[in-house]
């Protein structure tokens, strides 16, 4: 045993020190220190601990100020060399077989702060690596787990773990530098099953007891001049030869709900002080080899059991300019053109109802001011080029009574209407 010499425990002054110094060298490497503890041949022994204490602040009856435990400090050597080869020296921790670093515990103040930091330098500062070893015997492979504390105190909520990049801080005009990348990616699998898939990448909120969950957001990078950051969510590509499988589907969903509304979904441009909203696009895919159907698109209001179903709105926004030339947006449906077949029908169609009133079909123009005419509506059969080939009908029809009851009336046919506007001026030329 190695102790301070003097006074030993020490009352009144601070207590000796113990200080273990090689001597320094003019022309070669430092000298080294060994600290090693012993080791067991014995069967089912293990090697002796090494083990290295800072001191405890012992005082436990003063309230004001019982002082603080010591700080552990481990220091790798300082490069006073004026060469950028000349590193600082690094903090190693070789085979270890378990390796536990932790802070003091505090009675009533806060326990310490570990705290793992590389040097600064003006060439190159060091950096941190958090690797488990691999394994190669029948296990799975070592797991890394950060976790923030948690807290027992009321209205405290636990702790925040904050993974940032690091800046670009020079603020130079010609090429300042960039901020560093965040890359989250999770395990390859290289097996040659089908099974052996890549490993999951999961992004969950915290759950709560009566509270809102944990929100999760994605948010790009703000810009003060440029535009701001992307954000583009993708399904990687599948293989491609013969035997490879379908690229990854891509789902947005929320939760269901009991008692409450369930969740929205909103997809939408943001807004524009001084030029054009950027655009919205849903668009399926395409087969561009082979006689593969292109993907479909299907949008469905929900259903309800007992209610009425949800409403299906197509509209565009109204606009405020006071300009003649000022007009809304145009909706256009059209199917697509093909150079062979037959193209696409377009239908329009309410449901049949079981028990009562089907839907009504109505085609109308909005009202025009200001010395305008109103607007037209014109339906038009298709043109054929082909040698005695017919145009396209034009069939309207109204709708048939189909009842077929003996006892009462089995119904009638609807009605047929065609009428022509009303003209509503009072001068010679307000013609219906």
């Amino acid at each position: 045993m190695i102790e301070a010499g003097g006074m030993g425990e020490s009352s009144v002054g601070r207590s000796g020190f113990v200080s273990i110094k090689v001597k320094d060298s003019l022309n070669s490497d430092g000298g080294r220190i060994d600290l090693k503890a012993g080791d067991s041949h014995g069967r089912m022994q293990k090697g002796g601990e090494l083990m290295i204490s800072a001191g405890d602040g012992m005082n436990d009856a003063d309230s004001g100020d019982g002082g603080d435990g010591g700080d552990l400090i481990l220091n790798a050597g300082f490069a006073h060399g004026l060469s950028y080869v000349d590193k600082g020296g690094s903090v190693l921790e070789e085979k270890a077989w378990q390796y536990s670093l932790s802070t003091g515990t505090g009675k009533q103040g806060s326990s310490g702060m570990i705290s793992l930091e590389t040097g600064s330098s003006d060439h190159s500062a060091g950096g941190i690596k958090l690797q488990v070893g691999d394994t190669f015997g029948y296990r799975n492979g070592g797991d890394i787990s950060l976790a923030a504390g948690l807290t027992s105190s009321s209205s405290m909520k636990g702790g925040t773990v904050s993974i940032t990049a690091g800046e670009g801080a020079s603020d130079q005009l010609n090429d300042g530098g960039d901020g560093g990348d965040m890359i989250l990616t999770a395990g390859q699998a290289k097996g040659a099953d089908k099974n052996d898939n890549g490993g999951r990448f999961s992004v969950t909120g915290g759950a709560a007891n009566h509270g809102s969950g944990g929100s999760v957001e994605i948010t790009s990078g703000t810009s003060n001049r440029g535009p701001s950051g992307d954000v583009l969510i993708h399904t990687a590509d599948g293989g491609r030869n013969i035997l490879s499988g379908s690229s990854g589907s891509l789902s947005l969903i929320t939760g269901s709900a009991h008692l409450e509304p369930s969740g929205s979904v909103t997809i939408a441009s943001g807004n524009s002080s001084f030029n054009n909203t950027g655009a919205v696009s849903i668009k399926s895919g395409d087969a561009t080899h082979g006689s593969g159907m292109g993907g479909k698109i299907s949008l469905e209001n929900g259903y309800s059991e007992k209610g009425s179903s949800g409403s299906f709105s197509i509209s565009t926004s109204k606009s405020g300019g006071s300009s003649r030339f000022a007009q809304t947006g145009d909706i256009v449906l059209e199917t697509g053109d093909t150079p062979r077949g037959k193209t696409g029908s377009m239908l329009f169609t309410t449901g049949s109802s079981g028990n009562g009133e089907s839907g009504s079909f109505e085609l109308a123009i909005g009202h025009s001011t200001s010395n305008h005419d109103g607007g037209s509506i014109s339906m038009k059969a298709g043109d054929t080029i082909g040698e005695a080939q017919s145009g396209g009908s034009v069939v309207i029809s109204s709708g048939d009574g189909k009842s077929s009851g003996q006892y009462k009336s089995g119904g009638k046919g609807g009605d047929f209407y065609l009428s022509a506007g009303l003209g509503e001026g009072h001068g010679d030329d307000g013609d219906g």
